[in-house]
């Protein structure tokens, strides 16, 4: 949303505001400085709105993209912080050149100075009163955020739509698993033999690589269960409700004679009492943050009957709370299994156990599995889609030409997107702005972590924290971060095993260049058609075979070649 802008806004304030050359020249231009005295009272001004601004839409519920009334607030917003940004660097520049001056009060009054400086004033001023408008338009229309935890019914029914989808994979109808073998004997081995103290057991990976999958398969099978006295099966999401989900697990518990509207330490106490002298098997499915987990690990007592629990989570902070040689990381399908998978959806109805693909069809085949990167979650959803189609190569031909527009338009598979971008909408701001970035690179392109870094901190993403720490120290953290919530594939490390080159899978990809295209964040060329970057945003990448036009763009700020 337009949070990661203002962040960065709100930065370029500071850093400017703060600066010592400011003072130096004001001290010194005498009653010639009141005019930077009224750009810098503006812009104060803009920083406090901006600061509130901030923190009301960070409240933002992540599925408010619905929100028909919001998204064109949000826009405007998005639309003045963009200009703010580019008068604030016209302001550091002009500011620089009066620093390196001689003769500063000379230089300052030239009518060439006077005019600039008067442009920047005045430009603030308009935008001072457009930010009080939308805070007319805010209020005159009751365009509002939820935040974690709201109630309203469209918050829980847009809630409840990301959940059925990431849980689509769970009903697999013949409830087979493709590859992962090692992972689906490394469970077992955790459940069968971690000896008497309760057991925590994490699998993390990217969205749709299949932890759900894994973690299903084992807790179904019939000679799992048995071992256990009581079963429960939980999905904790990115936002919940506590007392929701203590209801759902006393119903799979079976823990009867719970009043309605009991409080939720009531209903901890239930559950606690219920467990103590129980052997139990508890999954905790995609579960987002620590803090989560700092909670039901109060509920899941520590009783030495042989108990595990079983957390799925796309992030590396969630999986570090399973015990000692209890992770598993689950990584994408080899160009074989991917092939056994799709197979199975896509050929299902030609009645074989293990169907091959007609000839006519492996190349358009090949060309969807290599953009689904074996990636489980694409290739079960596109297979079972194309399974419904005419198996004639025209066919796959135009399906594969508009897969873009597939994925995001085709309710049968924009789903998959939806899944995807969970994984964005939980990072924060000064994190959405890094990856937007990353999605502007080419498709496959391994990016060097070293390179990556420098144009991060030269495009103002990199908090300033002090002089403890360098502004390349803390893109290093953000990328680590990154790696961590599983957006990034680490492609080669060094010697000392430290990521050297990333890559972006393919579909988080276009979902990037979708949100960048949407915001105005950034365009990619990659067409022979040319493109007009006129009105394309900040930023434009040229990739191999693209052409652009308009080379007067007085709001571009970076042209990449790759």
């Amino acid at each position: 949303m337009a949070e990661g802008l203002i962040l960065v806004v709100l930065q370029k304030i500071a850093t400017t505001l703060g600066g010592a050359a400011l003072s130096v020249i004001k001290s010194k231009l005498g009653k010639g400085a009141n005019i930077l005295l009224e750009a810098e009272n503006s812009m104060k001004e803009i920083e406090s709105e901006f600061e509130i601004m901030q923190a009301y839409i960070s409240q933002a519920d992540p599925y408010s993209e619905s929100n028909k009334i919001l998204k064109p607030w949000l826009k405007n917003v998005r639309k003045i912080a963009s200009e703010v940004e580019d008068i604030i660097d016209e302001y550091a520049f002009l500011l620089g050149k009066l620093d390196n001056a001689g003769y500063l009060a000379k230089k300052f009054h030239h009518s060439r100075y006077i005019t600039a400086w008067s442009d920047i004033s005045s430009q603030l001023k308009q935008v001072q009163a457009r930010l009080q408008n939308l805070t007319v338009l805010k209020d005159r229309y009751g365009i509002t955020v939820v935040g974690p935890g709201g109630g309203s019914s469209s918050h829980n029914n847009s809630r409840k739509n990301y959940l059925s989808e990431s849980s689509y994979l769970n009903d697999d109808g013949d409830g087979v698993m493709v590859g992962n073998e090692d992972e689906v004997k490394k469970l077992t081995e955790c459940i069968d033999g971690a000896g008497a103290d309760r057991a925590v057991i994490s699998i993390w990976g990217m969205g749709g690589s299949g932890k759900t999958i894994l973690a299903r398969g084992i807790y179904r099978k019939r000679e799992v269960r048995k071992n256990f006295q009581c079963c429960a099966w939980i999905t904790v999401s990115l936002n919940y409700q506590v007392e929701d989900l203590l209801n759902k697990l006393i119903k799979e518990l079976h823990i009867q004679d719970v009043p309605d509207a009991t409080d939720s330490t009531h209903l901890v106490a239930r559950i606690q009492n219920h467990l103590k002298d129980k052997r139990y098997l508890v999954v905790l499915d995609d579960m987002w943050n620590r803090e989560s987990w700092l909670f039901f690990d109060r509920v899941f007592v520590k009783n030495l009957y042989g108990s595990r629990v079983i957390v799925t989570t796309r992030t590396e902070a969630v999986a570090s709370i399973a015990e000692l040689n209890h992770t598993i990381r689950i990584g994408l399908l080899s160009q074989g299994e991917s092939w056994k998978l799709f197979g199975r959806k896509a050929f299902s109805k030609i009645g074989k156990e293990e169907p091959t693909c007609p000839q006519g069809l492996v190349q358009w085949a090949n060309k969807i599995l290599e953009r689904c990167q074996g990636l489980p979650l694409a290739i079960v959803a596109i297979g079972s889609l194309l399974s419904y189609r005419e198996m004639e190569e025209q066919e796959w031909r135009l399906f594969y030409n508009q897969l873009n527009w597939q994925l995001t338009n085709n309710p049968e598979l924009n789903f998959v997107s939806s899944v995807l971008k969970l994984s964005l909408n939980d990072l924060p701001s000064h994190l959405r702005n890094c990856f937007l970035y990353c999605g502007l690179f080419p498709k496959d392109y391994q990016i060097r972590r070293k390179c990556l870094i420098r144009l991060w901190v030269a495009e103002g993403f990199v908090e300033d924290r002090g002089t403890e720490i360098t502004l390349e120290e803390v893109a290093e953290e953000y990328l680590k971060e990154l790696t961590r919530r599983s957006l990034f594939q680490v492609m080669e490390r060094n010697e000392f095993s430290r990521p050297r080159r990333f890559q972006v899978h393919d579909l988080v990809r276009e979902m990037t260049l979708a949100i960048s295209r949407n915001e105005r964040f950034g365009h990619v060329s990659d067409q022979p058609d040319v493109t007009d970057i006129g009105d394309v945003g900040k930023r434009v990448s040229v990739h191999s075979g693209g052409q652009i036009y308009q080379p007067g763009t007085p709001s571009l700020r970076t042209f990449q070649m790759p």
